[in-house]
Protein backbone atom coordinates (compact mmCIF):
# COMPACT_ATOMS: atom_id res chain seq x y z
CA UNK A 1 0.00 0.00 0.00
CA UNK A 2 2.72 2.26 0.81
CA UNK A 3 4.31 1.56 -2.50
CA UNK A 4 1.03 2.37 -4.14
CA UNK A 5 1.01 6.31 -2.13
CA UNK A 6 4.26 6.82 -2.98
CA UNK A 7 3.99 5.91 -6.92
CA UNK A 8 0.68 8.23 -7.20
CA UNK A 9 2.50 10.94 -5.66
CA UNK A 10 5.55 11.31 -7.71
CA UNK A 11 3.15 10.90 -11.11
CA UNK A 12 1.45 14.10 -9.89
CA UNK A 13 4.33 15.73 -8.44
CA UNK A 14 6.22 18.31 -9.99
CA UNK A 15 9.49 17.13 -11.51
CA UNK A 16 11.95 19.84 -9.77
CA UNK A 17 10.31 18.71 -6.84
CA UNK A 18 11.03 15.03 -7.42
CA UNK A 19 14.26 13.75 -5.14
CA UNK A 20 15.84 12.30 -8.17
CA UNK A 21 16.28 13.23 -11.68
CA UNK A 22 18.04 11.43 -14.37
CA UNK A 23 20.34 13.59 -16.62
CA UNK A 24 22.57 12.20 -19.72
CA UNK A 25 25.98 11.23 -18.24
CA UNK A 26 28.31 11.62 -15.31
CA UNK A 27 29.70 14.94 -16.47
CA UNK A 28 26.12 16.62 -16.97
CA UNK A 29 25.34 15.58 -13.58
CA UNK A 30 28.52 17.02 -12.31
CA UNK A 31 28.29 20.30 -14.24
CA UNK A 32 24.25 20.54 -12.77
CA UNK A 33 25.76 20.05 -9.20
CA UNK A 34 27.32 21.44 -6.30
CA UNK A 35 29.06 17.86 -5.97
CA UNK A 36 29.45 15.48 -2.99
CA UNK A 37 32.11 16.38 -1.58
CA UNK A 38 31.46 19.84 -1.21
CA UNK A 39 28.09 19.71 -0.02
CA UNK A 40 29.08 16.74 2.73
CA UNK A 41 32.66 18.51 3.20
CA UNK A 42 31.17 22.38 4.56
CA UNK A 43 30.61 20.91 7.89
CA UNK A 44 30.70 17.77 9.04
CA UNK A 45 30.48 18.70 12.69
CA UNK A 46 26.93 16.91 13.79
CA UNK A 47 28.29 14.00 12.18
CA UNK A 48 31.47 14.15 14.31
CA UNK A 49 29.46 14.52 17.28
CA UNK A 50 27.48 11.45 16.41
CA UNK A 51 30.50 9.09 16.11
CA UNK A 52 31.51 9.98 19.52
CA UNK A 53 28.17 9.44 21.20
CA UNK A 54 28.14 6.01 19.50
CA UNK A 55 31.44 5.24 21.59
CA UNK A 56 29.52 5.81 25.04
CA UNK A 57 25.94 4.87 23.73
CA UNK A 58 24.41 1.70 21.95
CA UNK A 59 21.49 3.00 20.47
CA UNK A 60 20.35 0.87 17.02
CA UNK A 61 18.33 1.45 14.31
CA UNK A 62 17.25 -0.95 11.44
CA UNK A 63 20.44 0.56 9.21
CA UNK A 64 22.74 -0.19 12.20
CA UNK A 65 21.11 -4.14 12.61
CA UNK A 66 21.56 -4.29 8.84
CA UNK A 67 25.21 -3.74 8.67
CA UNK A 68 25.93 -5.63 11.66
CA UNK A 69 24.52 -8.33 10.25
CA UNK A 70 26.27 -8.01 7.00
CA UNK A 71 29.28 -7.66 8.57
CA UNK A 72 29.19 -10.68 10.60
CA UNK A 73 28.24 -12.81 8.43
CA UNK A 74 31.22 -11.82 5.95
CA UNK A 75 33.07 -12.30 8.74
CA UNK A 76 32.05 -16.17 8.99
CA UNK A 77 32.75 -16.35 5.52
CA UNK A 78 36.31 -15.07 5.53
CA UNK A 79 37.45 -17.44 7.90
CA UNK A 80 39.63 -14.97 9.25
CA UNK A 81 42.17 -15.93 11.69
CA UNK A 82 43.34 -13.96 14.27
CA UNK A 83 42.21 -10.02 14.55
CA UNK A 84 39.85 -9.26 12.12
CA UNK A 85 40.57 -7.16 9.47
CA UNK A 86 38.07 -4.34 8.46
CA UNK A 87 38.75 -1.70 5.68
CA UNK A 88 35.64 1.04 5.75
CA UNK A 89 35.93 2.87 2.44
CA UNK A 90 34.25 6.29 2.95
CA UNK A 91 33.48 5.00 6.21
CA UNK A 92 33.73 8.85 7.65
CA UNK A 93 34.26 8.91 11.58
CA UNK A 94 33.96 5.09 11.91
CA UNK A 95 29.99 5.01 12.87
CA UNK A 96 29.96 1.49 11.62
CA UNK A 97 32.65 0.01 13.49
CA UNK A 98 31.08 1.49 17.15
CA UNK A 99 28.03 -0.40 15.56
CA UNK A 100 30.46 -3.48 15.26
CA UNK A 101 31.85 -2.75 18.79
CA UNK A 102 28.33 -2.49 20.67
CA UNK A 103 26.89 -6.43 18.47
CA UNK A 104 30.74 -7.99 19.22
CA UNK A 105 31.31 -6.73 22.79
CA UNK A 106 34.22 -9.35 23.44
CA UNK A 107 36.07 -9.14 19.72
CA UNK A 108 39.13 -6.60 19.16
CA UNK A 109 38.55 -5.59 15.75
CA UNK A 110 41.66 -4.36 13.61
CA UNK A 111 39.24 -1.29 11.87
CA UNK A 112 40.72 1.40 9.10
CA UNK A 113 38.55 4.11 7.88
CA UNK A 114 39.48 5.01 4.44
CA UNK A 115 38.37 8.50 3.91
CA UNK A 116 38.97 12.40 2.21
CA UNK A 117 42.24 13.97 4.13
CA UNK A 118 39.88 16.81 5.83
CA UNK A 119 37.45 13.95 7.45
CA UNK A 120 40.49 11.85 8.21
CA UNK A 121 42.51 15.11 9.86
CA UNK A 122 38.43 15.40 12.01
CA UNK A 123 38.93 12.08 13.00
CA UNK A 124 42.14 12.27 14.58
CA UNK A 125 40.95 13.09 17.83
CA UNK A 126 38.86 9.12 17.86
CA UNK A 127 41.47 7.26 15.99
CA UNK A 128 42.99 4.75 18.53
CA UNK A 129 42.97 1.21 20.04
CA UNK A 130 41.41 -1.20 17.61
CA UNK A 131 40.22 2.65 15.22
CA UNK A 132 42.33 4.11 12.84
CA UNK A 133 41.76 6.30 10.10
CA UNK A 134 44.10 6.61 6.70
CA UNK A 135 43.34 9.40 3.82
CA UNK A 136 45.77 7.66 1.45
CA UNK A 137 45.79 4.10 -0.37
CA UNK A 138 49.32 3.48 0.55
CA UNK A 139 48.55 3.64 3.85
CA UNK A 140 46.74 0.38 3.74
CA UNK A 141 47.60 -2.95 4.63
CA UNK A 142 48.20 -5.15 1.73
CA UNK A 143 44.98 -7.50 2.47
CA UNK A 144 41.48 -7.61 4.71
CA UNK A 145 39.38 -10.34 6.03
CA UNK A 146 36.38 -7.52 4.86
CA UNK A 147 36.06 -4.53 3.20
CA UNK A 148 32.76 -2.53 3.76
CA UNK A 149 31.42 0.31 1.37
CA UNK A 150 28.17 1.60 2.26
CA UNK A 151 26.15 4.70 0.69
CA UNK A 152 29.26 5.70 -1.05
CA UNK A 153 30.03 3.83 -4.55
CA UNK A 154 27.11 5.84 -5.87
CA UNK A 155 28.48 8.81 -5.50
CA UNK A 156 31.50 8.03 -7.80
CA UNK A 157 32.32 8.73 -11.25
CA UNK A 158 33.94 5.10 -11.33
CA UNK A 159 32.17 3.26 -8.77
CA UNK A 160 33.37 -0.34 -11.04
CA UNK A 161 36.74 0.65 -10.42
CA UNK A 162 36.67 1.24 -6.89
CA UNK A 163 34.49 -2.18 -6.25
CA UNK A 164 36.99 -4.14 -8.03
CA UNK A 165 39.71 -1.90 -5.82
CA UNK A 166 37.78 -3.52 -2.83
CA UNK A 167 37.44 -7.00 -3.91
CA UNK A 168 41.80 -7.14 -4.93
CA UNK A 169 42.20 -6.38 -1.37
CA UNK A 170 39.82 -8.34 0.26
CA UNK A 171 38.29 -12.22 1.43
CA UNK A 172 34.73 -11.03 1.34
CA UNK A 173 32.87 -7.30 0.51
CA UNK A 174 30.16 -5.87 1.42
CA UNK A 175 28.04 -3.17 -0.36
CA UNK A 176 25.57 -1.70 1.38
CA UNK A 177 22.75 1.30 1.12
CA UNK A 178 23.53 0.80 -2.87
CA UNK A 179 20.83 1.60 -5.82
CA UNK A 180 20.36 -1.55 -7.77
CA UNK A 181 17.39 -1.72 -10.31
CA UNK A 182 15.63 -3.93 -12.90
CA UNK A 183 16.71 -1.35 -15.24
CA UNK A 184 18.51 -2.33 -19.06
CA UNK A 185 22.17 -0.09 -17.94
CA UNK A 186 23.49 2.14 -15.49
CA UNK A 187 21.69 5.61 -15.83
CA UNK A 188 22.62 8.86 -13.90
CA UNK A 189 20.73 10.98 -11.49
CA UNK A 190 21.19 14.40 -9.66
CA UNK A 191 20.16 14.13 -5.85
CA UNK A 192 18.66 16.09 -3.91
CA UNK A 193 19.50 16.14 0.02
CA UNK A 194 15.65 16.35 0.31
CA UNK A 195 12.23 16.73 -1.49
CA UNK A 196 12.23 20.42 -1.05
CA UNK A 197 15.82 21.34 -1.71
CA UNK A 198 15.89 24.25 -4.45
CA UNK A 199 18.71 22.53 -6.16
CA UNK A 200 20.38 19.22 -7.04
CA UNK A 201 23.11 18.50 -5.00
CA UNK A 202 25.03 15.66 -6.36
CA UNK A 203 25.17 13.16 -9.03
CA UNK A 204 24.52 9.70 -8.27
CA UNK A 205 24.29 6.18 -10.14
CA UNK A 206 21.77 3.82 -10.39
CA UNK A 207 22.82 0.25 -11.47
CA UNK A 208 20.99 -2.18 -13.42
CA UNK A 209 21.37 -5.11 -11.49
CA UNK A 210 21.90 -7.79 -14.31
CA UNK A 211 25.03 -5.37 -15.39
CA UNK A 212 26.17 -5.14 -11.95
CA UNK A 213 27.15 -8.60 -11.80
CA UNK A 214 28.12 -9.22 -14.73
CA UNK A 215 30.93 -6.44 -14.80
CA UNK A 216 31.88 -7.50 -11.75
CA UNK A 217 31.92 -11.00 -12.24
CA UNK A 218 30.16 -12.03 -9.38
CA UNK A 219 28.01 -15.12 -8.73
CA UNK A 220 24.48 -14.14 -7.59
CA UNK A 221 24.64 -17.59 -6.21
CA UNK A 222 27.71 -17.00 -3.77
CA UNK A 223 26.27 -13.58 -2.93
CA UNK A 224 23.62 -12.75 -0.05
CA UNK A 225 21.33 -9.87 -1.04
CA UNK A 226 18.86 -8.35 1.16
CA UNK A 227 17.07 -4.98 0.97
CA UNK A 228 17.62 -2.29 3.03
CA UNK A 229 14.35 -1.34 4.58
CA UNK A 230 15.13 2.31 5.42
CA UNK A 231 16.23 3.66 1.73
CA UNK A 232 14.08 3.53 -1.27
CA UNK A 233 14.01 5.98 -4.22
CA UNK A 234 11.26 6.53 -6.86
CA UNK A 235 13.41 5.78 -10.33
CA UNK A 236 12.39 5.06 -14.11
CA UNK A 237 8.48 5.03 -12.44
CA UNK A 238 9.44 2.47 -10.05
CA UNK A 239 10.17 3.22 -6.26
CA UNK A 240 13.22 0.45 -5.41
CA UNK A 241 14.57 -0.15 -1.83
CA UNK A 242 18.34 -0.13 -1.73
CA UNK A 243 20.01 -3.25 -1.44
CA UNK A 244 22.65 -4.88 0.51
CA UNK A 245 25.22 -7.46 -0.74
CA UNK A 246 27.32 -9.82 0.71
CA UNK A 247 29.93 -11.39 -1.45
CA UNK A 248 33.31 -12.65 -2.01
CA UNK A 249 36.47 -10.72 -2.84
CA UNK A 250 39.44 -12.50 -4.90
CA UNK A 251 41.04 -12.81 -1.90
CA UNK A 252 38.36 -15.89 -0.96
CA UNK A 253 39.17 -19.38 -1.06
Amino acid sequence: MNSLIMESLHKIMPQRLQRFQQVQDWQAGQNATHGYELTHGSDRSGALESSRSSSRLHVTSARDLEICAAVTSALVRSKCEGVPRILDFGGEFGQHFWRLKSALPNSKLDYTVLDLPKVVKMADPLSGGDLSFVAEVDGLQAHYDVAIASATVQYLEDPMGAINGLMNVATMVVLNRVPLFQIDQHRVAVQKKNFWSKSADYPSWFFSRTQFFEKLNIREDETWTFLNSQDKAYFEKTLTSFSCMVFPGRGFK
